[in-house]
């Protein structure tokens, strides 16, 4: 029998391709513009925006910005709509017997998990320096312990003991350093007044109680120095000679008032849907989150790289295959609601009842696409791809797209999924991999300003932007060439 030499074949198969795939490419390069991305961005991260925080009205015309996007390129648009829980610390004071009101992160720091939504009488009982004789020697049921700070892991010790007893709550005042006041107050202050956002009924949304005994919690009050004679009726000093001469006994117990709330409302937001159908129901999702941080007093966060920039990059991918009727695979672009808050709007998308996850054949997700980080100030045309060590498939084809496109190498090093806290599990990706579905998250990493109001969108680099969409874009068009056997 004679040997059939299939060489040429080959050859011609694969320079065909090559060159069906080097116009297809061209045109997409094309339609990735960095004018429409500026635009975009611009838009996103504008003033009239305020943020886009959850729950807000800024929110919600962003929303109605992407759909209306998405009708424009011809997409079947939808809202994916559901409910949070808003849950935030309300009303909060303590106030002394002469009707002295101190508030919350100005006078005092209210710290703990047990609230009062309606306004309480308790007593304060001088405490010393919180010394375990000190404790031992004072009536502690129902009361608050304030005690005098030396040094930081007083306050630590101290909480301690009084958990062990059926003291009501402790306040500390750092004595050893004033300064300490405003500096805890400035770290802590974004932290703990931060609206929170849960879906009802979730049973991740908290952390189940510890199963000991022995755990008790309290709350406990940090308070400035320079009201200390307001609260207990004698100044700093005069209680110190108290504490020297062993009579902190003798210091009279005072009354208060005290109000610690915890506010709840429940709020709707949506995630964004433009639907690209294609020759198959197995989809292809394209996401990333538009919602930030919101406004701040008379300050705004932008949130021009986290994420106007990702939005912007899945917008301009919808427009270069909008249109498309050869499309193997259906397309379906996801702009997710609530990530700032715990990946929310993504974890509600693949829990509804309506997601397949075997028609789903992966997810690229882009946030933050458009900075250079500290790693490659040298090296600026690279985006950090995550999760394709875990997904061998999609990691070849990453390894062709980087081949056909000079402009953005593709940087693996972040890619580490293992483990539970790596940056991948923090990711909207993270949530499609959890049902099953390969996922890669895209990204240009960490810079100076993130999570600050100075992510604005004149510090975008447009040209690294539309390089970096460009080779997702590519990425994009090859997964389209899969097909299964």
């Amino acid at each position: 029998m004679r040997k059939t030499n299939y060489s040429p074949i080959i050859f011609l198969f694969f320079f065909l391709f090559s060159l069906l795939f080097s116009i297809q490419g061209q045109t997409l390069s094309k339609k990735i513009d960095r004018k429409d991305l500026k635009q975009y961005v611009s838009k996103l991260a504008s003033p009239a925006l305020e943020g886009r925080r959850t729950g807000s009205e800024g929110k919600r015309l962003a929303a109605e910005y992407i759909a209306e996007q998405f009708r424009r390129l011809g997409l079947e648009t939808r809202l994916e709509e559901f409910s949070l829980t808003e849950s935030y610390r309300g009303e909060t004071y303590l106030e002394t017997a002469s009707g002295k009101r101190f508030k919350d992160y100005e006078e005092i720091m209210f710290q703990g998990t047990n609230y009062y939504n309606e306004e309480v009488e308790k007593e304060v009982v001088f405490g010393g320096y919180g010394r375990p004789e000190e404790l031992e020697s004072i009536d502690l049921k129902g009361r608050i312990v304030l005690i005098f700070s030396v040094d930081h892991k007083t306050g630590v010790e101290a909480y301690s003991l009084l958990r062990k007893t059926e003291a009501e709550g402790l306040i500390v005042v750092p004595v050893d350093r004033p300064a300490r006041f405003d500096a805890e107050r400035d770290r802590m202050k974004e932290y703990t007044l931060r609206h929170r956002f849960f879906m009802p009924n979730d049973p991740n949304a908290f952390v189940q109680p510890i199963a000991l005994d022995t755990m008790r919690f309290l709350n406990s009050y940090v308070l400035r120095v320079a009201v200390v004679k307001e609260l207990m009726g004698m100044p700093e000093n005069k209680l110190e000679q108290y504490i020297k001469t062993n009579k902190i006994t003798d210091v009279p117990v005072v009354p208060v008032k005290i109000k610690f709330e915890r506010a709840q409302k429940e709020v709707t937001t949506a995630n964004v849907v433009g639907l690209l159908p294609g020759k198959s129901e197995e989809t292809i999702v394209v996401s990333a989150h538009y919602d930030h941080l919101g406004k701040k007093e008379a300050h705004y966060y932008p949130g021009a790289d986290d994420n106007a920039s990702g939005v912007a990059g899945m917008l301009e991918l919808a427009e270069a295959f909008a249109g498309r009727k050869d499309l193997p695979y259906t397309l379906l672009f996801l702009a997710f609601a609530a990530e700032e808050e715990g990946l929310v709007g993504s974890k509600w998308h693949v829990n509804h009842p309506d997601f397949k996850a075997e028609n789903v054949f992966c997810n690229l997700n882009m946030d933050m696409i458009s900075r250079v980080d500290a790693e490659h100030e040298t090296a600026e045309n690279y985006i950090y791809c995550l999760g394709s060590d875990r997904f061998p498939q999609l990691h070849d084809v990453l390894l062709k797209a980087d081949s056909l496109y000079d402009d953005c190498f593709i940087d693996y090093s972040l890619n580490q999924t293992g483990g539970m806290f790596s940056l991948y599990s923090m990711t909207d990706s993270y949530n499609f991999v959890q049902k099953g579905v390969p996922a890669l998250f895209f990204t240009s990493g960490l810079h100076p300003d993130y999570h600050k109001t100075t992510d604005t969108a004149d510090k975008i680099n447009y040209r690294l932007l539309e390089s970096r969409v460009r080779q997702i874009g590519l990425v994009l068009e090859l997964l389209q060439q899969i097909q299964e056997n």
